[in-house]
């Protein structure tokens, strides 16, 4: 049973009046290998800089001040920016979580009082960092077991590592800008979000899911919304990433849910969320569409999401890149800080784009788990209505094994009769954008589909808004690249004939009459099938209209 959500608004996360705040004295910050008892709270740092707030940077010729000001340092090459503060809180003895929130280039490890309590990015030796990381601020959270930190406050120290193929001449080479707090207690710091999986019998369970800054208890009420039925109860372990079922929920029926989590002291809780379930068929069904809303997109991702919530659809299907480096916690905190209003009224089904499986695949294991997917091999199909949705991986489209997979779920979804079937992935078979047509989706997939009569292919990929009809051997297949959720939008290639004008006015060749609309703007889709066929209503942030809405017949 799939969920939807009415457009009640997302639950407040929880936990007023828990923040504790924090004095830093400043940082001070030396280039160099580790002195012995580096970290420690009696170390004598008084030659080195400082204290300094940061970011710091290493100091090169021609380096721009930019609108904050920089604290530069002497470089040591190949060795690391050691950075050590201390920190008083209001009250030592009521922290039970100690945050710090990490800019950085591009792994660090983290010591509170000498003792090391996190460390990211890092390679196995210690001594560097295994990857270049992202421009995203990593929230790190310390638990602080009773008695608290000491009265006299505590030296927090950090050890920020380079990629070693990075450059002097990158400001990255290693930099940091830390910061620090700290709370009383539990908090809620992810959801409550909504997940759809399927459950391998063509159909998907609904999860509400979230998570908390330190382990604890949770419950998760839910009955009818006119309150006439009975109310349920789910209690959950202690977990800090926790997930309840929801189930027994009848067709078409409204809901509501309540997330508390035992804060020792008292419970934090979210607000009611209010939820309906899909429809039965033949009843028409709702659903969203939108992808690519990675870095530096954020503020126009908030636009879409923004309209979305509008919208309220029953569940989102996401062409893919919803981060920049799905490797990276950093990326997937500011995904569901962007998301959170959506994510508490829809589940969002992704198909994986080639960020999210970043890097060698560690992304792709981590988009699985967060979204309820099957992995290692990240392609699938659920039913929602009678209406056939099928998620392609196109970071796995050389794989004969999802080409033999594809092949025989097409053919058990016609066997079955499905009142229409869409299908899903991130780079397309036709695209007039920068990256272009996939030469593999063209000759493996999009004759399957097409000999399968999947109503609509929708990938993403190029950040444009297209609409076609493609050519395959086995017949023609609409497609839409949607990909206009938020991440800077690309040129096009050329000038459809029709549809909404560029944005971007040079002069184009004309596109192939295959292309029946074209243009770079945010947005996102609505869809609707009924019993007289398919609606799509491209649209933008605000709601107007992207083309006038588009009615494909039913089959």
């Amino acid at each position: 049973m799939l969920w939807s959500a009415a457009a009640a608004g997302a639950p407040d996360a929880g936990e007023p009046a828990k923040a504790v705040p924090v004095a830093v004295a400043g940082w001070r910050f030396f280039s160099g290998p580790p002195p012995a008892g580096w970290a420690n709270p009696g170390f004598d740092d008084k030659s080195w800089g400082g204290p300094a707030p940061g970011p710091f940077v290493p100091d090169r010729p021609g380096l721009v001040q930019g609108a904050k000001p920089l604290t530069r340092y002497a470089l040591a090459k190949g060795q690391p920016l050691l950075l050590r503060a201390h920190v008083q809180p209001a009250d030592a003895a009521r922290v039970r979580v100690l945050d710090l929130r990490v800019a950085y280039g591009d792994g660090f490890i983290a010591y509170l009082d000498g003792r090391e309590v996190a460390r990211r990015g890092m390679a196995p030796s210690g001594t560097a960092a295994e990857w270049p990381h992202g421009p995203e601020v990593e929230r790190v959270s310390v638990p602080i077991p009773a008695p608290g930190l000491p009265a006299g406050g505590s030296t927090v120290a950090l050890e920020i590592f380079a990629w070693p193929l990075r450059h002097v001449a990158l400001p990255t080479a290693p930099s940091a800008l830390p910061s620090v707090g700290a709370a009383s207690g539990v908090r809620i710091v992810r959801g409550p979000y909504l997940n759809a999986r399927p459950n391998g019998r063509g159909q998907l369970e609904m999860v509400v899911r979230w998570q908390t800054d330190l382990p604890a208890k949770a419950k998760v009420s839910f009955g009818r919304a006119d309150r006439k039925g009975p109310v349920r109860e789910l209690a959950v372990a202690a977990a800090t990433d926790g997930t309840a079922t929801l189930d027994g929920l009848a067709a078409g029926a409204a809901y509501w849910y309540r997330l508390d989590v035992d804060a020792g002291a008292g419970d934090v809780a979210a607000g009611e969320g209010r939820f309906e379930t899909t429809p039965p068929a033949p009843a028409p069904v709702r659903f969203a569409v939108y992808g690519d809303m990675r870095y530096p997109g954020h503020e126009a991702h908030r636009a879409v999401v923004e309209g979305l919530v509008k919208e309220a659809p029953p569940f989102v299907l996401n062409t893919g890149d919803l981060t920049d480096l799905g490797s990276e916690e950093s990326n997937w905190q500011k995904y569901f800080e962007i998301t959170a209003p959506l994510g508490a009224i829809a589940p969002v089904v992704p198909a994986l784009g080639n960020h999210d499986g970043e890097r060698r695949g560690a992304g792709a294991l981590i988009t699985a788990g967060l979204f309820g997917l099957p992995a290692p091999n990240l392609w699938t199909s659920f039913d929602v209505s009678g209406v056939h949705f099928v998620l392609l991986s196109t970071n796995q489209m050389t794989d004969p094994a999802q080409r033999d997979w594809l092949r025989d779920d097409l053919a058990r979804a016609r066997r079955h009769h499905a009142r229409a079937i869409f299908a899903f992935c991130h780079e397309g078979p036709w695209s007039h954008g920068i990256h272009g047509s996939s030469d593999v989706m063209v000759r493996e997939y999009a004759p399957l589909l097409a000999a399968a009569h999947v109503d609509v292919l929708f990938s993403g990929h190029d950040h444009i808004y297209e609409r076609g009809v493609g050519t395959t051997p086995e017949g023609k297949l609409v497609y839409v690249v949607t990909g206009g959720g938020g991440a800077p939008l690309y040129p096009t290639s050329c000038r459809a004939a029709s549809g909404p004008p560029l944005v971007d006015t040079r002069a184009h060749r004309p596109c192939p009459p295959s292309v029946l609309a074209l243009t770079q703007t945010y947005h996102y889709i609505m869809v609707e099938v009924a019993k007289s066929g398919i609606t799509m209503c491209p649209k933008h942030p605000d709601g107007t209209p992207v083309e006038p809405c588009i009615h494909l017949p039913a089959h």
